[in-house]
């Protein structure tokens, strides 16, 4: 009797040991990845604190790392009140861009993610590069605009001095 008591105690034992050892490695896994991914990420939970946050975050956002007891409100970190009421929609699907509270030269685009149990994930990134892309195209597409519409407008202004029956005879094609 306690021989099997024994036997059956060491299976749970050796199971739950490869268990913890199968969990260490994916929790391994996993913050691998939150150090890998170039966005800022946080876990948030349904009173918007702060549970777990990557590496990025803390460059991106200025937050620190705290213990568990320290979790704080993510509006202590970002007091934008347009943030907040972006934050608080219940559709997550729209993106919100805002300059990081570390350096306002710094444009960043939000996403949340909805996680089981109520948790969220809050992901931002720098979109300083894109929206400097995207004014350059805009003021390309400006210039090109200004600078054809320039000689249009001399070659337009001739075309009306001159008379119907000036014009050459191809033109008669057209009509």
């Amino acid at each position: 009797m306690v021989g099997c008591l024994a036997r059956r105690f060491n299976q749970r034992l050796t199971r739950s040991q490869s268990q913890t050892t199968r969990l260490r490695r994916l929790l391994n896994s996993v913050r691998t990845l939150g150090r890998s991914v170039p966005d800022a990420m946080i876990v948030l939970d349904s009173d918007t604190r702060i549970l777990w946050h990557n590496r990025n975050a803390k460059t991106l956002l200025g937050l620190r790392q705290r213990t568990p007891r320290q979790q704080t409100q993510l509006f202590d970190w970002l007091i934008d009140a347009r943030f907040r009421s972006w934050l608080e929609l219940p559709d997550s699907s729209a993106l919100f861009r805002m300059a990081a509270p570390v350096d306002a030269n710094i444009q960043l685009s939000f996403r949340v993610v909805n996680l089981p149990g109520s948790q969220r994930l809050l992901m931002a990134r720098d979109v300083t590069l894109l929206m400097r892309l995207e004014q350059v195209r805009r003021d390309f597409v400006a210039n090109v605009s200004h600078e054809l519409r320039t000689p249009l407008t001399v070659l337009h202004g001739y075309l009306d001095t001159l008379e119907p029956d000036e014009l050459p005879e191809y033109t008669a094609m057209f009509d």
